[in-house]
């Protein structure tokens, strides 16, 4: 019992209340053109599988192992999370992406002198086990998987999940 106790201490120093989360996804939203169908002209979400969380997770830990024994002074300690855009030449298979707006995920390291300071860094001394920037989430819309009827959503801003 005293561990579910810790758990949800735990999850509620992480958390912010559900009408905050809503009020900050509806405001992002209010900025997003909609086409002459009314679909949404922009991602409002990215979502992640739990195996790509996992996997991430597991790079981030084998980072930080390897720059503990090989570089003391410098260890992973975090990810940084970049707000990106596809432009006009997305990857192939992802046309659609055209101009969406996305994420990139980043690892990063600090100095154990100044902990506060969290660099991006793209190279590892080991390289096999390096996190390479990550993305590849599902973009909402265009992807059809979106969860239109969410309750984060007021109602005059749902993304459109019948395409036209």
């Amino acid at each position: 019992m005293a561990e579910k106790a810790k758990l949800n201490e735990k999850c509620a120093l992480l958390s912010i209340p559900f009408l905050e989360a809503k009020e900050m996804v509806n405001n992002y939203i209010d900025k997003i053109n909609r086409d002459e169908h009314g679909q949404l002209e922009n991602t409002v979400s990215v979502w992640f599988s739990l195996k790509q969380l996992n996997d991430i997770t597991n790079l981030l830990n084998a980072e930080q192992a390897a720059s503990e024994q090989q570089t003391p002074n410098q260890v992973t300690d975090g990810l940084r999370i970049y707000f990106a855009n596809y432009g006009d030449c997305p990857p192939e298979g992802h046309e659609d992406y055209k101009g969406k707006n996305t994420l990139v995920l980043i690892s990063t390291h600090s100095l154990v002198a100044r902990s506060e300071k969290h660099e991006d860094y793209f190279q590892n001394i080991i390289p096999e086990i390096k996190m390479e920037p990550q993305n590849r989430g599902g973009l909402c819309p265009p992807e059809r998987g979106c969860d239109c009827t969410s309750d984060i959503f007021d109602p005059d801003n749902m993304p459109l999940c019948e395409y036209p």
